[in-house]
């Protein structure tokens, strides 16, 4: 019987090895068929070709030599422009020099400025030597001030020496009792240290004693193992004479088989002999059955029944006497088993006992250590509160004698200061006299320079007047010869800029038409990377297809084969293997596939994009185009607004109305660039949103995916699960679950086999597209050229128009100005002699205003200077009381501190006794627990042993009762044996009857037939 279930599980493992090898070759297939990486590859040199486009090298040439033409044609038309330009310049210098100047007689000369400089002169010079006699008083009398100042000084800085020495003498002082202090309850805590480190070692030392007598107890009780080896004798023995029984129990088994199979063997052959007779004398001739082989079969089951009840008795004896045996040595061997475990268990209560008497002794000890140390810590305590107190004395002494220090040098620094006070008070005075006498000089000296510079202002203003009023009359002979020269300069500007323009429109020609060149070659192939893409793509599918199809021949012969009403060991490692190999093609095709599906989209619409943004940079070109010419014309306008006459005739007006049909052009455009853009963000959005549609879908699938193997995974577990239990209508549940997993597998397949995106109408209207694109490539380019040559021309003519009509009104405001101008020269030369006669009234005016204001400053002078001293006077005042009182303040301190220091000195006298009581308490509070700790341990010390004699008694009793309850409990379970022995074999002696008599009822019915 156990042969055969081990064949079985041989076969299962065998079967299960071919199923992983299987496996293992898909996984390869799937790892071996990555076309992604050789699409990966081309797609690289592919996204280099299209980044940097090559164009035709004949049409980069041809655009270069078109460029340089527009450059050599424009050169040539400035250098004549030029030329026309100096021949003008020529002719104005020409008539300049043959101009002749008018000179004007001067109604005032130049003699009147060389007196009013000498006076100045005189008068400057009388005031330096006023000034430098008060200069020299003031100096005098400064530097005696200051050498007192210098004194004062050098007195304070001494007296700051005086302190700071005073200073560090009472600090050295202190310093010196303190390190005395401190060296003394150094010396203190040394020996109280050295108790300590006695103490601890002593302590050490009766710890290790005791570690050491109890781990030689503990060691002895653990070493003492002789019940222990007798007990595993005594089972050993047992084992054997068990062995040795059943050895020779079984040999009689053996014999009484070989007699039966003996027996049968007889059987069969006197069966057969029977059986041939008759069957041939039936076959070759229909006549009535012998009565006598009829009596023979019967006497032959009848004997066949005996001979397989003597051996069913035989078999039921031989197991009676097997589960005897099995019961007498079994339970010898559990009561030794059990005193075994019951010594074991003595012996350890005896090493928990003994660790614990270990644990309470080290407490004890620790306790008097503990109380040891706490005597030597209040000590300490106390030493350490007299060293603190000590060091806080000195300190107060340190801080009274240099208070008494400090206030002596404050007294004296205050008394300095009210001097260095008296010296300021005394220099601001005389720096005020000063100012005060050489405001009065400057006074009188400014009002007499005043006088001559108002005649020399007055007098140089007509100068000038008389010089513009020949300068007029100069410039009305100019005006006449300048009108022609300046009309052809204005003509030949024109052209300039006509030129100007003409070239930027020949320019931007042949930038658009190497922009679309650039643009078809680009999208040229950026169509040809998206078709090679499109038919890998189709070529991944077809593959694709074909692995699954393999997967899923693999999936559903295990699914179908798989027997749910028979034990399978490894069905779950099966489907385990199963479903990696799915994940794998899963992660392998699937997601790589749907993220070439996102490489699609994303180049479709690059595709698009390519198209709108050529759009979009033809645009922004042409409106950069736009606005340059736009800037250009403003700039021509602003320049020449200065020659327009506004007042006369509506020409900015004009221009105007003409610049605005101009920009409403570039305003269409500018509409034009803004729908480009929002159809690009479109584009974008709608880019996006496919890509989120499509990840949703995968996300989908695979959470499908993922719900149809858990399901699946949880039914194998529930099939498992009910193998191995004995229930009612297992059969059908089983049946049921099988049914459930199959219905899931066909939708997980279901699934799978629609895991494309819809993208296939896409692949159609791209290819219909690239036909289209590739037969009219010459005829767009036309088109997209013509579209945008046509615009620029217009756009060129209106310029052109724009400047014709400025350089036309510019000549005729040139005209209309020289006239106006010749008109306002007279007006201006009138006007210029009015005023000469009018400046010459209002010198005389101003003259007698200026003698008047100089008696009034010197009155405000004088007031000024008195209030400044009576400042002066109350600040001093104020400065010199202030320090009064600071003085005054400090002796109030001084004497305030040395009666909170005699305060201080009491009251931490009181607070050392407190302190010296708390510590005094705590300590005797710690002694206080260390005694009752030390009480404690040796009444747990008794408790342990008190309750190991008891563990020893319990264990002893549960002993006897176990030796019962294992007698009873065997003798329970053989006496159960027996019975089931016996209603087995009457079960079987039953089955075997009424086959028998089925046999000869049988063999009856068939004699009866041919009787």
């Amino acid at each position: 019987m156990f042969l055969n279930i081990q064949n079985e599980e041989n076969k299962e493992r065998i079967y299960l090895k071919n199923f992983i090898f299987e496996i293992k070759q898909l996984e390869q297939k799937i790892l071996e068929n990555d076309f992604f990486e050789d699409f990966d590859k081309k797609k690289i040199n592919f996204l280099v070709e299209i980044q940097n486009p090559k164009i035709n090298i004949q049409f980069q040439k041809d655009i270069i030599e078109q460029i340089q033409k527009i450059n050599d044609e424009y050169q040539e038309n400035i250098k004549n422009i030029k030329k026309k330009l100096q021949q003008i310049s020529k002719k104005q210098k020409k008539i300049i020099n043959k101009e002749d100047i008018i000179s004007t007689k001067k109604d005032i000369t130049y003699s009147s400025f060389h007196n009013d400089f000498y006076k100045k002169n005189k008068t400057y010079l009388e005031f330096k030597s006023i000034i430098q006699k008060i200069d020299e008083d003031f100096e005098n009398y400064l530097k005696k001030i200051l050498i007192l100042g210098k004194k004062s000084v050098l007195e304070q800085e001494q007296q700051e020496k005086i302190f700071v020495n005073q200073n560090k003498e009472v600090s050295n002082k202190i310093s010196e009792k303190k390190e005395k202090i401190k060296n003394f309850f150094y010396q203190k805590s040394v020996l109280l240290n050295e108790k300590i480190r006695k103490l601890k070692l002593n302590y050490k030392e009766k710890i290790v004693i005791i570690d050491n007598k109890y781990e030689d107890i503990i060691q002895q009780i653990q070493q003492d193992k002789k019940e222990e080896d007798l007990l595993n004798l005594y089972i050993k023995n047992i084992n054997n004479h068990l062995e040795n029984d059943l050895n020779y129990h079984n040999k009689i088994l053996i014999q009484q088989q070989e007699e039966f199979n003996k027996q049968k063997q007889d059987l069969e052959k006197e069966q057969n002999n029977l059986f041939i007779q008759e069957k041939l004398r039936i076959f070759f001739n229909f006549k009535q059955v012998n009565k006598k082989n009829y009596y023979n079969y019967k006497n032959f089951i009848k004997k066949k029944i005996q001979i397989e009840f003597s051996n069913f008795k035989k078999k039921y004896f031989w197991r009676k006497k097997y589960i005897f045996l099995k019961y007498f040595y079994n339970q010898k061997i559990n009561l030794i088993s059990i005193e075994k475990k019951k010594i074991i268990q003595m012996k350890q209560a005896q090493i928990e006992t003994n660790i614990s008497f270990q644990n309470q002794e080290k407490n004890i000890f620790k306790n008097i250590l503990l109380q040891q140390l706490n005597d030597i810590e209040l000590e300490f305590r106390l030493i350490e509160i007299d060293r603190k107190y000590s060091i806080i004395e000195l300190n107060s002494e340190e801080d009274q004698s240099k208070s008494s220090i400090l206030f002596l040098f404050q007294k004296s620094e205050i008394l300095e200061k009210l001097k260095i006070e008296n010296l300021k008070y005394q220099k601001k005075m005389l720096f005020l006299n000063n100012k005060h006498e050489k405001k009065k000089c400057l006074l009188k000296m400014q009002i007499k320079i005043e006088k001559i510079n108002l005649k020399s202002f007055y007098f140089e203003n007509i100068i000038k007047k008389n010089e513009k009023i020949k300068e007029l009359k100069n410039q009305k002979i100019y005006l006449k010869n300048n009108q022609e020269s300046q009309i052809q300069k204005q003509i030949i500007i024109c052209e300039q800029n006509k030129y100007d323009f003409l070239k930027r429109e020949k320019l931007i020609k042949v930038q658009f038409k190497y922009l679309v060149e650039q643009y078809f070659e680009n999208y040229q192939k950026n169509l040809n990377d998206l078709n090679l893409f499109s038919e890998y793509m189709n070529n991944i599918k077809k593959k694709d297809q074909s692995l699954f199809k393999d997967i899923k021949l693999k999936l559903s012969s295990y699914f179908l084969n798989f027997n749910y009403k028979e034990e399978d060991q490894f069905f779950l490692k099966k489907f385990s293997f199963i479903n990696e190999l799915y994940q794998l093609f899963i992660d392998k095709l699937k997601d790589k596939q749907f993220d070439n599906y996102y490489l699609w989209v994303k180049k479709l619409y690059s595709l698009k994009k390519i198209n709108l943004q050529k759009k979009i940079n033809m645009n922004n070109h042409l409106l950069e185009y736009y606005e340059k010419n736009i800037f250009l014309l403003r700039n021509i306008i602003q320049k020449n607004k200065s020659y327009f006459n506004l007042n006369q005739d509506n020409i900015l007006f004009l221009i105007e109305n003409k610049m605005k049909k101009y920009e409403s052009f570039y305003i269409v455009l500018k509409k034009e660039s803004l729908k480009l853009n929002i159809q690009k963000k479109k584009d974008n959005i709608d880019y996006y949103n496919k890509i989120s549609k499509l990840k949703t879908e995968q996300n989908k699938k695979l959470q499908k995916n993922n719900f149809f193997q858990k399901k699946i995974f949880l039914y194998l577990n529930k099939i498992e699960k009910l193998k191995n239990k004995k229930r009612f209508g297992k059969k059908i549940w089983l049946f049921l679950y099988y049914r459930k997993i199959l219905n899931y597998w066909f939708d997980l397949c279901k699934n799978m086999e629609t895991f494309y995106p819809k993208l296939n109408l896409e692949y159609k209207n791209f290819h219909k597209y690239q036909k289209k694109f590739f037969q009219n490539k010459e005829k767009y380019k036309r088109k997209n050229f013509l579209e945008y040559t046509q615009k620029i021309s217009c756009i060129s003519y209106l310029c052109n128009e724009i400047i014709e009509d400025i350089y036309f009104f510019k000549k005729e405001n040139i005209i209309f100005e020289i006239k106006h101008k010749a008109i306002e020269l007279n007006k201006s030369l009138f006007h210029l002699t009015l005023q000469t006669e009018n400046q010459l009234k209002e010198m005389k005016e101003k003259m007698f205003l200026l003698q008047l204001n100089l008696k009034e400053a010197q009155e405000i002078n004088k007031n000024i200077f008195l209030s400044e001293i009576k400042k002066i006077k109350e600040k001093y005042k104020h400065n010199k009381n202030n320090l009064l009182l600071i003085l005054n303040k400090k002796e109030k301190i001084y004497k305030k501190t040395i009666f909170l220091e005699s305060k201080k000195k009491k009251i931490n006298s009181k607070i050392k006794q407190k302190e010296k009581d708390k510590v005094l308490s705590i300590f005797t509070y710690y002694q206080k627990k260390y005694l009752k700790n030390y009480k404690k341990y040796l009444k747990q010390k008794n408790i342990i042993q008190q309750q190991n004699y008891k563990n020893i008694n319990f264990l002893l009793l549960e002993k006897k009762f176990s030796f019962l309850f294992y007698r009873l409990l065997n003798w329970f379970k053989f006496l159960k044996e027996k019975k089931e022995l016996k209603r087995n074999t009457k079960k079987k002696q039953i089955k075997k009857k009424q086959k028998l008599k089925m046999n000869i009822y049988l063999y009856q019915k068939f004699y009866f037939f041919l009787k």
